[in-house]
């Protein structure tokens, strides 16, 4: 019954929050709630019905939640000396709560999923504050699932490759699903490749990485210039970060007309899909085991 509604919730979160993605390329904070909150919910259940004293898990996976989902400044400002109390607390009462329980359930599957849920969830903050995942809703969505789906789910016989013990701890379910959306985007170069290929287009590495386009169309579209103006010289950047400032007069001003750019993916739309095959296949890994 959990996997079901853990199941439904996440497959309707992802829809809406794909088909946000992929047309404007924004994705309404709120789809998050609803998908960290049931994890949590379901979480506290099999706590209380295995051990009750589990239940003190919640204030770690609740720390994650709001973590991930409260818009914040900084926790400590060290050039001003200011501090936001609520933060600093909320991960010092974590941080007690998540050592108590591994100083006294370590040996329980239970912490360990919560444990894994918490740290690979620390992972993903990592991964966006150093631009590893590049968009905010991304790194929301695999906090989310993390919190979702501790374990791997089954329903109705599926998935087809199951997560062997403790595999599925080391590769919880969540990294399951970035690997499948990370490989099912890295087939995007072969695509580039040979469309650029087609139309005559054969300048290395950018072939693979994106297309030519016109600034004015370029400007309507929700694509990233592969060259940016840096002290009045045009430069190659291949891979433009989010911090990046597009400025397309002052590519004008350099006189380009025409320039590669690489699309803005919607990652959500790739993560939907990587859930979807974990979900019924599961890791290919697990075939090996």
């Amino acid at each position: 019954m959990y996997d079901d509604i853990a199941a439904i919730v996440g497959v309707l979160a992802l829809l809406y929050a794909s088909y946000h993605d992929i047309r404007t390329r924004h994705i309404p904070p709120w789809v998050w709630w609803p998908v960290g909150i049931t994890g949590i919910v379901l979480y506290g259940i099999r706590a209380y019905q295995s051990n009750p004293a589990l239940l003190l898990m919640l204030v770690p996976l609740t720390g994650i939640l709001i973590e991930a989902l409260v818009e914040r400044g900084d926790v400590l400002n060290l050039k001003t000396g200011e501090t936001d109390i609520r933060f600093l607390s909320l991960y010092i009462v974590s941080a007690l709560a998540f050592i108590y329980c591994f100083l006294y359930f370590s040996s329980d599957v239970l912490f360990q999923a919560g444990a894994m849920a918490v740290l690979i969830s620390i992972l993903y903050f990592f991964m966006y504050y150093r631009d590893i995942i590049h968009g905010g809703a991304d790194a929301k969505a695999l906090v989310m699932l993390s919190l979702l789906f501790p374990f791997y789910p089954h329903i109705a016989g599926f998935p087809v490759w199951d997560a062997p013990y403790p595999v599925s701890m080391l590769l919880p379910f969540s990294f399951s699903v970035l690997f499948m959306a990370s490989l099912m985007l890295s087939l995007t170069p072969i695509y580039f490749l040979f469309m650029n290929l087609a139309k005559g287009n054969r300048q290395f590495p950018e072939m693979m990485l994106g297309y030519r386009m016109s600034i004015e169309e370029a400007e309507k579209r929700k694509v990233w210039p592969m060259v940016r103006v840096v002290d009045e010289e045009v430069k190659r950047t291949l891979f433009p970060r989010k911090t990046h400032e597009v400025s397309w007069d002052a590519l004008r001003s350099a006189g380009l007309t025409e320039v590669w750019v690489t699309p803005k993916v919607p990652f959500v739309a790739c993560i939907l899909l990587g859930f979807l095959f974990v979900l019924i296949l599961g890791n290919p890994l697990f075939a090996v085991f």
